[in-house]
């Protein structure tokens, strides 16, 4: 006889308890993804519209100190009284330049963190994305632009010499660059002889924004056209005490193939208008004993170029 014995007490097999919420339906996954994307949307037009303010006041900006910083040019009484002004003006944008750049610095930053992780963004959203990037960019050099044209008229540009990663600062350029390019259609191409130095000594923040300013300049004014950005040695005289730090003297050359510069322009084109990015470049050149040299046509192009000791 079997010892087994069924319990009377014994129940069918229960699942345990879950928590667990019930499976989201097509309908309602779509409805949550939709909602998640217009918020990043709104997001996106929010960034858009506070660089655009932003790149809108620093316009304004660069004029009212412009009018207000130039040196009369007929009138020394004034031209006296302008000093003081100018100065102030310089100490308010040395003060400003911290403001405007820390909450830029969170802006390039969240939107490079947005391209790098969220690989569900759409084309629409990559693209505004890119586009508060690169306008941010914008405005860190418009911000540099009015700071260094302040301290020349109050003649307070100092040049700093130290060695610098050339080939890095080169490579910064390149990526952003081939960036702008995208906006315009156009070919953005880089030229550079094998035998240039991986370091060099000298201003390194000044040779960066006079090289920033000469590539934007050619990018906004080529659309579906070729930019060119070429460096090479060139012969120099180098003084017998400078033959110790291996200085190498250097030709950075833009050229474009955009809608040139009509004739009657040549004469001022560095002056301070319509824009700051010209005239700053050939001031900080001329900080440091170079010159830009340049040739335009109507219709068919540009070329800038300056030479350099490195």
């Amino acid at each position: 006889m079997s010892n087994h014995m069924d319990n009377p007490t014994s129940r069918p097999n229960q699942e345990p308890p879950t928590n667990e919420q019930p499976a989201l339906t097509v309908e309602q996954q779509l409805e949550q993804e939709i909602a998640r994307r217009k918020a990043a949307e709104a997001k996106n037009g929010q960034l858009l519209q506070h660089v655009s303010d932003q790149q809108t006041y620093l316009k304004e900006l660069s004029v009212q100190i412009k009018q207000f910083t130039e040196p009369a040019k007929n009138n020394q009484n004034e031209s006296a009284l302008l000093v003081p002004l100018a100065k102030t003006v310089a100490q308010l944008m040395s003060f400003m330049n911290h403001d405007f750049k820390t909450p830029l610095s969170s802006i390039l930053g969240y939107s490079q963190f947005l391209l790098k992780i969220d690989k569900d963004l759409t084309n629409r959203q990559s693209d505004d994305i890119s586009t508060i990037y690169r306008c941010g960019q914008d405005l860190f050099r418009m911000i540099d632009n009015i700071l260094e044209w302040c301290r020349f008229q109050v003649d307070e540009t100092e040049v700093y010499q130290a060695e610098f990663d050339l080939s890095k600062l080169l490579q910064k350029l390149i990526k952003r660059s081939e960036a702008q390019a995208k906006d315009t259609h156009s070919n953005f191409q880089h030229r550079f002889s094998t035998d240039l130095p991986q370091t060099g000594r000298g201003d390194e923040l000044k040779l960066n924004l006079v090289l920033i300013n000469l590539l934007d300049n050619a990018l906004k004014n080529t659309y579906q056209g070729d930019v060119t950005f070429t460096i090479e040695p060139v012969e120099a005289d180098i003084e017998p005490s400078d033959l110790s730090h291996n200085i190498v003297r250097l030709r950075f050359l833009v050229e474009d193939t955009g809608r040139g510069i009509p004739a009657d322009r040549l004469e001022g084109l560095f002056e301070p208008s319509p824009g700051l990015g010209l005239a700053v470049s050939s001031r900080l050149l001329q900080t440091v004993g170079e010159t830009i040299q340049f040739e335009s046509k109507e219709g068919e192009g540009s070329r800038f170029w300056f030479e350099m000791d490195l």
